[in-house]
This record gives structure tokens, C-alpha cells and sequence, in this order.
């Protein structure tokens, strides 16, 4: 939730005696400083960032919900009778004072204050951080007219010192567990939307033939994502793209992997011997452009032997994988996914990375791989 709501990619020591500064959406009204707006296309998609923040599985056409974060406070989905305004959502946690509420609203609602921009990157764009060797992936650009002004940025680039458990014991071997995967469901699901667009290549007619039938995904967006993905679908078909982002597993027939996969996200709960993830089941069919998905989540047995789930992510077996009873109908392959806004990618500029800059705090500079378009002067 501090990943969503405040960028907060990893928790500090003595987490929990410290207040965050929220930044999602915009601050409008000096008179209630802790309110804060966000623009989204529909109340479909409020009800899909709630869950999202939350960790949650909500039913199509859910308008009120809520979620409890134990001592620290609760969060409270609920309709709103402003007009344009789609939900609210009550925020009642103690490590963010300074957040009361936070308004989804229709992008007419915000005011017109970037100045005629246009967004910095475009869909599938990647660039490459020097600092940890990792590619990021753009999945979703900036678009100023719809009131999104973050990028967010996925990587398949799992770095084993920062982001593995290592679980030591006489009894049984060491094994590795991911975690800080830093994501939300919403986010990753527009993802894999955009993966399995980006398999289609030169076939831009299939392109729009998805969009104009799944509004609701990459459409909500903004106009231009037509043009961008189709044009990025071609470029990373055309110099192997997919080769150079992908984990080494997943390099070879990267189609039939497209048709049926999961993408692992944030870290759920560790206790004991067990560690559970959130997973997003993305079930594709290629010739239908059938697009069913549902959230689930997987439990490894740590006492397990060999229960490594890097190699999982490498080769596709299942080993000691356990499903729990709320989806035990999941795909033997699977991805880990990062994911990050552009200021914590890198340097603030517009809430997008500058590769012209150096990442803070490395001396280091994100190389740009493959972009659509330069950035504005």
C-alpha cells in the first residue's frame, strides 16, 4: 500500500513508527489538504485501483468495499454523488496522517496544468539502468489529457541480492523466495495486456481489432495507444526485443508462452515455513483475441528441498509449487515483475525518467534501448 500510495519502494527500519507523504494523485484544494484526486476513465476502473492498492479480487461491478491493514487503519471503497465523480476511497492508516480521502474522477474534472505536453515515452519503450543491469519496459506511459502524469516502468530482472530471501536451516537447504516485487494487480494486468499485443508484430489489425473490442484495457488510455503499441509491436518483432528483456527461460517461443502464463506480483506474506504471492492468471487466445484473467495466489513450501523459485521463473517447472484452493487451475510457467513509477526509476522530470541524468544517489545513467521518439527539448 506505501508502494502505492506514497512510492515507498522498500521499508525502512522502524517502519512502523514513521508517517509517509502521499503521492497519488493531485493535492486541488488548499482548504483540505488531505484530500487528493485521480483521474480514471470509468468507475469500473475505481473499483480495479482499489483492489489494486489493496491486494484485493473484486467482482465486475463492485462499488463498495473495504480493507482492513490490522492495527494501522482501514481504507473504505464507496460511490459518490458528485457528478464526474466516480468513487471515493476513506483512508483511515496511521503511517499516512496526511491522507484522508482520495477522489477517482473523470479526467474532465482536473484542471489544465501541464502546459500542452506530451508524454516523454510511449508504450513498450525500454531503457536500460546501468546500476543493477536490469531493462524496464514502459507498460503504461503518461497521457496529460487523461490525467495520468506517472509512467510505470516492469522489469523481469529479479536481482537475487536485493530482492530474494535467502532461508538458511539445519534441516533443509538454503533456499531463495522473492520479494519487494513492488507492484499492483491493475497495473500488471495492463502489462500482460500489452505483452500479448506486442506478440502480434506487423499484424496492427489485430492490434485494433483487441482494442475496439476490450475498450476497457489499453483504450482507456488515451487515443494514441493504438499507434504506439502498434508501431512498438512491429520494432520489437523486427530487432528481437523480446529476447533481450525476457528471462533466459522464456527467450524461446516467446508466443506459446504469451498464450498461457502468470505474473508474479507483490509479496503477500511470509511466516514460518511458507510464502505466499499474489499472481495474476493471464489466459490469451491467440486466434479469438480472448483476453480472461483472474488474480489468484501461490504458496511455496519453504521446507520444501530445493524449493528455489528463481528457478521456477527460469525453466517453467513446477517443483515444490503449491496452489492454493482459491485458483488450483494455474499455468506451469510464470514471470516475476517489478514494477516502478518513473520518479523512482529515476530522476523526477514530469513523473518520468530522464536518461540524460544520472540515478540518484548511483553516479549511474538509464541507457535508452528502444524509444519511440526523443525527448522534448
Amino acid at each position: 500500500m506505501l508502494n502505492a500510495l506514497a512510492e515507498v519502494e522498500e521499508l525502512p527500519t522502524g517502519w512502523a513508527s514513521k508517517t509517509y507523504d502521499a503521492t497519488v494523485g493531485e493535492q486541488l484544494d488548499a482548504a483540505n489538504p488531505t484530500v487528493r484526486t485521480l483521474a480514471v476513465a470509468n468507475a469500473a476502473e475505481a473499483s480495479s485501483y482499489f483492489a489494486g492498492i489493496t491486494g484485493q479480487t473484486l467482482a465486475d461491478g463492485t462499488t463498495t468495499a473495504s480493507y482492513s491493514v490490522g492495527k494501522l487503519g482501514t481504507l473504505n471503497l464507496r460511490p459518490s454523488t458528485e457528478a464526474g465523480c466516480y468513487a471515493l476511497i476513506d483512508v483511515e492508516f496511521t503511517l499516512m496522517p496526511n491522507l484522508k480521502q482520495i477522489r477517482l474522477v473523470d479526467p474532465s474534472l482536473l484542471p489544465d496544468n501541464d502546459g500542452g505536453k506530451e508524454p516523454y515515452y510511449s508504450w513498450g519503450d525500454v531503457l536500460y539502468d546501468e546500476n543493477d543491469k536490469s531493462f524496464w519496459i514502459c507498460g503504461r506511459p503518461a497521457n496529460p489529457n487523461l490525467g495520468k502524469k506517472k509512467t510505470y516502468w516492469f522489469s523481469f530482472d529479479i536481482k537475487e541480492n536485493k530482492n530474494y530471501y535467502k532461508v538458511d536451516g539445519s534441516k533443509y537447504k538454503t533456499q531463495l523466495v522473492v520479494k519487494n516485487l513492488n507492484s499492483t494487480s491493475d497495473k500488471t494486468l495492463v502489462f500482460a495486456e500489452l505483452l500479448h499485443l506486442l506478440s502480434y508484430g506487423d499484424n496492427s489489425a489485430a492490434i485494433e481489432k483487441y482494442l475496439d473490442t476490450y475498450r476497457s484495457s489499453l483504450e482507456n488510455w488515451g487515443p494514441a495507444a493504438t499507434q504506439q503499441v502498434t508501431t512498438a509491436a512491429r520494432d520489437w518483432n523486427a530487432s528481437n526485443k523480446f529476447a533481450q528483456v525476457l528471462p533466459d527461460g522464456f527467450k524461446q517461443d516467446y508466443l506459446d508462452y504469451f498464450a498461457n502464463y502468470t505474473l508474479f506480483i507483490d509479496e503477500y506474506s511470509k511466516s514460518g515455513s511458507t510464502m505466499s504471492l499474489p499472481v495474476l492468471n493471464i489466459l490469451f487466445g491467440q486466434e479469438s483475441d480472448i483476453n480472461q484473467s483472474s488474480t489468484a495466489t501461490l504458496t511455496w513450501d519453504m521446507k520444501k528441498s530445493y524449493c528455489d523459485m528463481s528457478g521456477y521463473f527460469a525453466s517453467g517447472e513446477e517443483g515444490n509449487l503449491l496452489a492454493n484452493t482459491s485458483n488450483l487451475i494455474l499455468p506451469r510457467r510464470g514471470l516475476a515483475v517489478r514494477m516502478r513509477t518513473g520518479k523512482q526509476l529515476s530522476t523526477n522530470l514530469w513523473e518520468t525518467p530522464d536518461y540524460d541524468k544520472e540515478l540518484p544517489g548511483t553516479g549511474k545513467k538509464l541507457t535508452p534501448i528502444y524509444i519511440q521518439k526523443p525527448l522534448l527539448p
